[in-house]
């Protein structure tokens, strides 16, 4: 995991989106994030009761790649049953993850799929 983190710290863009659904077994959300000149922004469109509402504003915080490496890490630490994980082999952005931790209850695991991610500016220095 240390490895990825600091693949993607070097190469990540100064600016980009992505659009990313984060769930469960039992429902998820769609979130589109972005960073640009160093501001960033999101916005989720819930899915409840078997329909999606409307794209809102919401916070960037855990919305963001390092907010994925962290729970990512955070999560590995504990007792998992399940985990599965690919990284973008360009930029080493997060694909895709899904974590099933030990739990008394089924169907506790939650995940993270990036479905597009468009890169924008870039820094001077290379990976």
């Amino acid at each position: 995991m240390d490895a990825a983190i600091k693949l993607w710290e070097s190469a990540k863009p100064l600016d980009y989106t992505y659009v990313f659904r984060r769930g469960s077994a039992w429902t998820y959300d769609t979130y589109r994030f972005g960073v640009k000149n160093g501001k960033c922004w999101a916005e989720v469109r819930p899915y409840k009761y078997r329909h999606m509402e409307l794209w809102r504003h919401t916070k960037c915080d855990g919305n963001t790649m390092e907010a994925f490496f962290a729970a990512l890490g955070h999560d590995l630490l504990g007792d998992v049953t399940q985990f599965n994980g690919e990284f973008d082999p360009v930029d080493w952005h997060v694909k895709h993850f899904f974590i099933e931790p030990k739990a008394d209850l089924m169907d506790e695991g939650w995940y993270v799929t990036v479905d597009s991610f468009k890169p924008g500016k870039r820094s001077l220095k290379t990976p």
